[in-house]
């Protein structure tokens, strides 16, 4: 059966050199049949990355946050002899990433998955956090109903004073400026708060601050991705 490569995307521009490793850069150009989040962003990667075969000679399938276990079982049955590139819109599929849903799907057929390595915008604010990189948890996206996401900002705040565990979290960029602003709102003057935001773009930067400093220059994040993180 085939193997199922796990390709990284860039975060940012000026990326090629920073995103992929070149043995990685040469498994990627050996694919012809792919999966991917979205099909113009993707076809315009690997226009990028220099494939070897023209872009209308690849396959591409769309798996996006829309597809289903069925779909996934499609693509792996029309590839079954085939090896499959699976591509997210930004960072590592699979993290945040409807790709999870393919790969899980290819785990229960026994295919031999590879993820291959590149950037995750996640493990990158932790890193540059400072927090616990020990011990951590990713949380997806916070509720959206104001009340439902009060509540869940105090729970991770009160698992990081009790465990020290360090807790990621994301939202739609659209309305990053309105999670941060709860977070100030919400959170103790004295709790650490680290944003990593717009990573990999030149004007990108991760910062960690008190939420009292964080009051004090609240930054505006826009439309810019950004990973929000509680530690100490």
């Amino acid at each position: 059966m085939s193997t199922i490569y796990l390709i990284p995307a860039p975060l940012g521009p000026d990326w090629l050199e920073s995103t992929l490793p070149a043995g990685v850069l040469a498994t990627v150009r050996s694919l012809r049949h792919f999966a991917v989040e979205n099909l113009c962003t993707a076809r315009r990667y690997l226009a990028e990355l220099g494939m070897p075969v023209p872009i209308a000679e690849l396959t591409l399938e769309r798996f996006d946050r829309e597809s289903t276990p069925a779909d996934a079982q499609r693509i792996l049955r029309e590839f079954r002899e085939n090896d499959i590139g699976v591509i997210s819109e930004a960072g590592v599929p699979g993290v945040a990433d409807p790709g999870a849903v393919l790969v899980a799907e290819a785990q229960r057929e026994g295919r031999l998955v590879v993820p291959l390595v590149g950037p995750s915008s996640i493990l990158l604010t932790l890193m540059g956090s400072g927090f616990n990189g020990q011990q951590f948890a990713f949380c997806g996206y916070l509720p959206i109903a104001q009340t439902e996401r009060r509540v869940r900002i105090r729970q991770l705040e009160q698992l990081v004073v009790r465990s020290g565990q360090t807790q990621l979290f994301i939202e739609t960029p659209y309305r990053n400026d309105a999670l941060l602003q709860q977070l100030l709102a919400d959170l103790q003057p004295r709790t650490l708060l680290c944003l990593g935001y717009g990573l990999q773009h030149p004007e990108g930067w991760v910062r960690t601050r008190t939420v009292a400093e964080w009051r004090q220059a609240k930054p505006s994040l826009g439309k810019i991705p950004t990973v929000f993180a509680l530690g100490r």
